[in-house]
């Protein structure tokens, strides 16, 4: 959503087929694992001198697309 939280008029919140989730809605146990394990893993490589290990391909198309013209994470 371009404004958190919806405002209370918004067409979206009287959508039946629409679900609403918070900015964190995404965040399930196993994602936050999932993300501390590979910073964890990114932690210790670059203590040892490796190079971090990269973004998935489908972050990375985000990253390079249209929809983020800077090319930085959002």
């Amino acid at each position: 959503m371009a404004v958190e939280p919806l405002p209370a008029d918004s067409p979206l919140r009287g959508l039946g087929n629409v679900v609403l989730t918070p900015h964190v809605g995404g965040s399930t146990p196993a994602a936050l694992a999932a993300m501390a394990a590979g910073a964890a893993r990114n932690v210790l490589g670059f203590l040892r001198g490796q190079p971090p290990i990269p973004l998935p391909a489908s972050i990375r198309r985000f990253y390079e697309s249209e929809q983020n013209p800077t090319g930085e994470p959002t």
